[in-house]
């Protein structure tokens, strides 16, 4: 019997409550850390504070927000080209992801390679889950020009990439996309390790 492709994906709820679970054991052994990046003896329990907090975000984001979406604006997030009727014998001209991946895919999409660009795009989102493990010295943004703006320019940088992962595939953007791939990894691999370096003589 064949699989189905979405049958591949079943596991996916188990393994992010696998790694929601090492992420809270990791959390009760090292604890959290600080915005302000200093040493404090001043702790604040995670019940009820902390507890209270994320239902009262619960239930104002799915409780107001996401239902309000759903049941007043169901495609206000959608794509037109998703209620055209199916048909194998015509390749769409245009087709693009969800908006939630369409940063990536303008990664995926600017390396000639197919499987280069398959690599990148998964390095482009492990990148992320790597953060934390990074030795940085970086205390805060709040306290750096310099930190805040390579923050906000990677920000600008990555709604770029949102927005190139909507455009055709032709030139300019196909060199924009490049580009824009080429700072999203700058930022993680060069400019954060700068920042820390220099944070060290300061």
């Amino acid at each position: 019997m064949p699989v189905q492709f979405g049958e591949g994906f079943s596991t996916l709820p188990f393994l992010i409550l696998v790694f929601s679970l090492l992420h809270l054991l990791c959390l009760h052994k090292y604890g959290s850390s600080n915005p302000l990046g200093v040493d404090s003896v001043d702790f604040v329990f995670f019940f009820p504070k902390y507890v209270s907090k994320d239902i009262f975000c619960f239930f104002g984001f799915y409780g107001i927000a996401l239902l309000w979406l759903v049941f007043y604006y169901p495609n206000f997030l959608g794509h037109p080209d998703n209620y055209v009727m199916a048909n194998a014998l015509i390749t769409p001209k245009h087709i693009t992801p969800e908006w939630y991946f369409e940063p990536f895919y303008a990664i995926l999409r600017s390396i000639p390679n197919k499987l280069g660009g398959v690599i990148i795009m998964g390095f482009a989102i492990l990148i992320l889950s790597y953060l934390p493990l990074l030795e940085f010295t970086i205390t805060t943004t709040k306290f750096s020009s310099f930190g805040q703006f390579c923050f906000w320019f990677f920000v600008g940088n990555f709604l770029c990439l949102g927005w190139l992962g909507t455009c055709p595939i032709e030139d300019p953007f196909i060199l924009f996309g490049r580009i824009a791939t080429f700072f999203y990894f700058f930022y993680f691999l060069v400019t954060l390790p700068l920042i820390s370096i220099v944070e060290k003589f300061l």
